[in-house]
């Protein structure tokens, strides 16, 4: 394994390195094209680069995402520049087939969501605690 090799102690941040050096030259590449297809190809490049971002964390464990709907949406994204409107398939597009693993929990307090009550939805957040002012 080459990782021990050069005495890497973080070998995920290793990773996280090769994969922002691979798409960083991959979206440098796509910059230089010339062609009316170009910004929808950054677009695209960048939202493949935040979905293995994302699959990266998932492996860490559960994760609590942020980011604008276009990001996470499984639709085509769209959106209106100066040359047009630009489509690409976003992050959430890249990850949509996807299916969640089911947590489970002995605790009493735990209730799962029942999927087939709020279809369409990728997730929720429960809030456990708040102080009342």
């Amino acid at each position: 394994m080459l990782l021990p090799s050069w005495g890497c102690s973080q070998p995920g941040r290793a990773c996280l390195y090769g994969r922002t050096a691979t798409g960083l030259l991959s979206y440098h590449f796509w910059m230089a094209d010339t062609s009316p297809g170009r910004m929808a190809r950054l677009l695209g490049v960048r939202d493949s680069m935040m979905a293995t971002n994302l699959l990266a964390l998932a492996e860490r464990g559960p994760t609590l995402v942020n980011a604008h709907n276009s990001h996470l949406q499984r639709n085509k994204s769209t959106m209106r520049m100066w040359e047009g409107p630009v489509e690409w398939w976003s992050a959430g597009a890249h990850l949509g087939d996807a299916t969640p693993t089911p947590r489970v929990s002995a605790w009493y307090g735990y209730s799962p969501l029942d999927p087939t009550h709020v279809t369409d939805h990728d997730g929720l957040v429960f809030v456990k605690d708040t102080s009342r002012r």
